[in-house]
């Protein structure tokens, strides 16, 4: 059905009106997308999209979007397990409220992190104490610290990498001369790091504008594709190819598709034999000017017209006669290549006659828009081309059906595609009223650009220090190195970097190589595929506020991506997995995958008919650390103010039942350790410089760091409480969310990623339950790390 539009206008009493050519429509709450309900006062006197039926405006949608009914989108408050009816293709009645068996926990979420405090005296920003001297009233010595493996750990050999043909890679366990497990102290300060940024809600110690000041881009609507029109650069400006249509609504044909269909693959390999060629025999090739006789054809299951092309050469060339009934075009071909599995046409581009719009001209915005969505395509396929190369397959080849097998699109793998030429084949994407370009894209089925970089969602307070006065509370423990913080010029006489006051001494493992190792014989442990950084989902990286609070279910793709006005979710984590059987970990070799109940082996790759899954998706170890293996090491700390010291006390003492995690493949269970403070000894300036004098011992103080947490709990409250100054230190969000990530969940929910079976995968193909999450009766957000009741199966359809 066509989609109109209209003006939304609110009553005097509130209430949503539609006015359509100076008519006001009163329609039922169930025709208004739930996006709509979300933002009713701010979207009073703007554009919105509905269709007609029995001249009453129904599904009524903000331009651009899909309709969510009310109901689907808003989830009821408190920690119900139920609150969506299982399967993406299940769509409930307006007006009730779907309820869904939540099955899952996704293995990471978030730590918020909201503004932060920059002037206060404790946890705010200035410069860090200087090395020249030890101060009088700040603490300077050594903590004794105990670890112990709570699960086993992944410490890898990165110097015993065995890599097979198919880039498969092994690894045995680091070991020192004893054959006991080797833990690098960079490790642990790396951990410690990590978790003092999240209690202090210090700034990101990693968070680089040259990559995260570049927009990211999701995955277009199919629908959204009949919006956009062929189009092709010359002389600076762009002009439309229309075919014999008018742009209708919302851009789309009001005859006939815009281009014609040029026969190009057949077979399961998408061969090129039954393609239509040049009379030469050659196959007509991308940006070819051409002539071609073409016929209208009504396609067999869908309700539009088309143009097929029954003859085609380049200009100049004699067509003959035409094949009847057939119509004579000029235009230019576009090869896109066997993308998707079904495909069997490519395009070509023509007008016939003067284009309803334009020429526009290419403006300095469209161009750095195309750059910026190329070069995010060839970023994501960055490794699958080298793969392909390295397999000496060409990106134009189709191997098979699945995600990655298909052909790559020219646009993917070509490097002079990232600027705007004349001559550049691409599709437009009008303004309203068709009064100029609002975008462009290579292909119509396509990605396009969030309205702004996660760098821009990020609060400044918690961007990267730029200069030393700019230094967080982990940055003058822990040290910090100048980055790009914050596109600044870098003056000669500025500080670079900062030595730090916490050093991490050798890691000395405390139990004998029996109990500390287990290796694994022939090829070892194949690991479960671990799935990459995935910062374009939205629903998942991005927060409702920049206070890092989760987004509703039932959010458009758009609604919910990266938008004015929000925020980043925060410090990624991955809490630890309680509730794990006790022989979770016994006989890894044996695979526990596909019993019918879980938990299930989530560490393990399944076997696939009958063989193990090794390939370079996936990793295999010869070893791991046991559970239960000890380890100790010392602290050295110079100048920590009190608070800088309670903090890192408190890491080192969380209360029970509460790890960190250490190591590698924390989403599949390992990692979790257990630390304590064993030992301290630790003395003032002042104190200090009365030891050196009377040569005695009484600057050691055993009850100085008990004072200190106390202290950096006050402080926390004080600059974060709820309200500021009320409220306990354990209800602060960023505390509690850290706590709970610690202490794993407590509803025996398996944690693994998302799948559309209940047991794990041999391929692992995570990403059908996202393609499946889009679907009407998906669109689930991960929710806040504290009220984390879950995620729900959702069918692969």
């Amino acid at each position: 059905m066509a989609l109109e539009r209209g003006k939304l206008i609110l009553s005097k009493k509130g209430k949503p009106q539609i006015e359509i050519g100076g008519k006001l429509f009163n329609p039922a709450r169930g025709e208004l997308s739930q996006s709509i309900w979300a933002r009713l006062k701010e979207l009073h006197g703007t554009e919105v999209e509905f269709e007609r039926e029995g001249g009453q405006p129904k599904k009524i949608r903000e331009v651009g979007s899909q309709f969510v009914p009310p109901a689907t989108a808003t989830a009821p408050t408190g920690h119900s397990k139920t609150f969506h009816q299982k399967g993406a293709g299940h769509q409930p009645t307006a007006g009730q409220p779907r309820t869904v068996k939540r099955e899952f926990h996704n293995p990471y979420n978030f730590i918020p992190a909201p503004p932060r405090e920059t002037n206060d005296p404790d946890l705010g920003d200035h410069e860090p104490a200087t090395h020249d001297r030890f101060h009088s009233d700040r603490f300077t010595g050594r903590i004794r610290v105990t670890m112990e493996a709570i699960t086993p750990l992944l410490v890898p050999d990165p110097n015993s990498c065995r890599e097979d043909d198919n880039g498969h890679k092994t690894f045995a366990l680091l070991l020192d001369s004893d054959g006991k497990p080797l833990l690098p102290s960079s490790s642990v300060r790396g951990m410690l790091r990590s978790a003092y940024e999240a209690v202090t809600n210090s700034r990101l110690g990693r968070f680089p504008r040259t990559n995260h000041g570049k927009r990211l881009a999701y995955r277009m609507e199919a629908r959204e594709g009949l919006r956009l029109i062929p189009a092709r650069i010359e002389n600076g400006k762009i002009h439309l190819l229309t075919g014999t249509s008018e742009i209708g609504n919302n851009g789309s044909p009001s005859g006939p598709q815009y281009a014609a269909w040029l026969t190009r693959y057949s077979g399961n390999n998408k061969n090129t034999s039954r393609a239509l060629t040049y009379s030469d025999g050659s196959l007509p090739q991308h940006g070819d000017k051409v002539e071609c006789w073409v016929e209208l054809v009504q396609h067999r299951s869908r309700k539009f017209k088309y143009w097929k092309v029954t003859k085609i050469d380049k200009i100049g060339a004699n067509l003959g006669n035409p094949p009847a009934p057939s119509k004579p075009i000029r235009g230019w071909v576009c090869i896109t290549n066997a993308n998707i599995e079904r495909k069997h046409d490519e395009r070509v581009f023509f007008c016939e006659g003067t284009p309803p719009a334009g020429p526009f001209p290419v403006t300095d915005e469209l161009r750095e828009q195309w750059k910026q969505l190329i070069e995010n395509y060839q970023e994501i396929h960055e490794e699958d081309l080298e793969r392909r190369k390295k397999d000496s397959r060409r990106p134009d080849e189709y191997l098979g059906p699945k995600p990655g097998q298909t052909a790559w699109s020219r646009h993917v793998y070509t490097k002079k595609d990232r600027e705007l030429q004349d001559g550049t084949l691409c599709y437009a994407r009008l303004k309203n009223g068709n009064t100029g370009v609002e975008a462009l894209f290579p292909v119509m089925i396509t990605r396009e650009l969030y309205p702004v970089a996660p760098w821009h969602l990020l609060d400044p307070s918690l961007r990267p220090a730029s200069t030393m006065s700019e230094l967080s509370p982990a940055d003058r423990v822990f040290g910090w190195v100048m980055g790009d913080s914050d596109n600044q010029p870098r003056r000669p006489k500025n500080s670079r970097a900062f030595k730090g006051l916490l050093r991490i001494g050798p890691v000395t493992c405390d139990t004998s190589p029996d109990e500390s190792v287990e290796t694994f014989p022939g090829d070892g442990l194949p690991l479960a595929i671990l799935a990459a950084p995935k910062p374009q989902q939205g629903r998942f990286y991005v927060a409702a506020s920049p206070q890092g609070e989760a987004q509703r279910d039932g959010l458009s793709k758009i609604d919910a991506g990266y938008k004015p006005g929000k925020g980043l979710r925060g410090r990624k984590v991955f809490p630890h997995h309680s509730g794990l059987p006790a022989n979770h970990w016994h006989s890894p070799l044996e695979d526990r995958t596909q019993r019918s109940n879980g938990p299930w082996q989530e560490y393990r790759r399944p076997i696939d008919n009958g063989r193990e899954q090794r390939d370079d998706q996936n990793r295999s170890i010869l070893g791991w650390i046991k559970q239960g293996a000890r380890f100790s090491f010392d602290i050295h700390v110079t100048n920590l103010s009190k608070v800088e010291l309670g903090a890192l006390w408190f890491l080192l003492n969380l209360p029970e039942r509460h790890y960190h995690r250490f190591g590698g493949g924390k989403p599949i269970g390992f990692g979790s350790v257990r630390l304590a403070g064993a030992e301290c000894k630790l003395c003032t300036g002042l104190l200090l410089r009365e030891w050196y004098r009377g040569w005695s011992d009484q600057g050691r103080s055993e009850e100085i760091p008990e004072d200190a947490m106390a202290a950096f709990k006050e402080a926390l409250v004080r600059a974060y409480g709820r309200p500021r100054g009320k409220g306990s230190f354990e209800e602060i969000s960023f505390i509690e969310a850290f706590l709970r990530a610690c202490r794993g969940f407590d509803d025996a929910l398996p944690i693994h990623y998302p799948r559309v079976t209940k047991q794990p995968h041999p391929q692992g193909e995570s990403f059908k339950w996202f393609v499946a999450n889009e679907k009407p009766g998906g669109r689930f957000a991960l929710r806040d790390l504290v009220d984390d009741t879950g995620l729900p199966m959702l069918q692969d359809v």
